[in-house]
Parts: structure tokens; C-alpha cells; sequence
């Protein structure tokens, strides 16, 4: 079953970026939201079918999506739906990193 995975990046030429290079790099890839909207994408996750009840195995979310909520509110709706969360991110702290992974991203 493929790998479906949700990119969850603010700018687009950077998202677009991950979503060419999943699709040229990873076998059995499919990308199944691609956008900066954390409920939007939580609303297409639950509509989806797939190896999770919710249709997403895998989250690639930026730390920073201009939305004013942190990886304590972003990572934990994607963990509890059962995906996996990997963080991305340009510039951030290491406490802002460690912050992300006690929410539940793995890495």
C-alpha cells in the first residue's frame, strides 16, 4: 500500500519542492494534502481511506506556518489520528525542536 503523506508547508515554492522530490525519490509515495492549513488538512484526513483509519501515515509540517499555534498544537490532532509527524523547518531553536518532539513528532 502506498505511503500517503501530508505536506503541511507555508510557502509555496518550498512545498512544492517537497512534493516533486517525494514523488521523484520515494517508491510507493503519495501525497494526499499538500498546503498550509493544519484543520484543512485534518478535515481531508478524515475523509480519506488508507492504511490509517484517517488516510494519513505520514505528516512533513513546517514549525512555522504563519498560523499562530506551535508544534504543541499542530503535531498532537496528526498523532492521535495515528500518522507520524516529521517536522521541518528552516530556522528554529532547539527548544522549539524539542517542544515538537514532547507533542509527539518523531523527528
Amino acid at each position: 500500500m502506498p505511503r500517503r503523506i501530508a505536506i503541511l508547508e507555508d510557502h509555496p515554492l518550498m512545498r512544492e519542492f517537497l512534493h516533486d522530490s517525494l514523488l521523484a525519490g520515494v517508491d510507493g509515495c503519495q501525497v494526499v494534502y499538500s498546503g498550509a492549513d493544519v484543520h484543512e488538512a485534518l478535515t481531508h484526513a478524515s475523509r480519506g481511506e488508507g492504511s490509517t483509519a484517517q488516510g494519513i501515515d505520514l505528516v512533513l509540517l513546517d514549525l512555522d506556518l504563519g498560523d499562530q499555534h506551535g508544534a504543541q498544537e499542530n503535531v498532537p490532532p496528526f498523532v492521535k489520528r495515528g500518522a507520524q509527524v516529521l517536522v521541518i523547518s528552516a530556522a528554529s531553536s532547539p527548544e522549539v525542536v524539542q517542544q515538537a518532539m514532547a507533542a509527539g513528532a518523531i523527528g
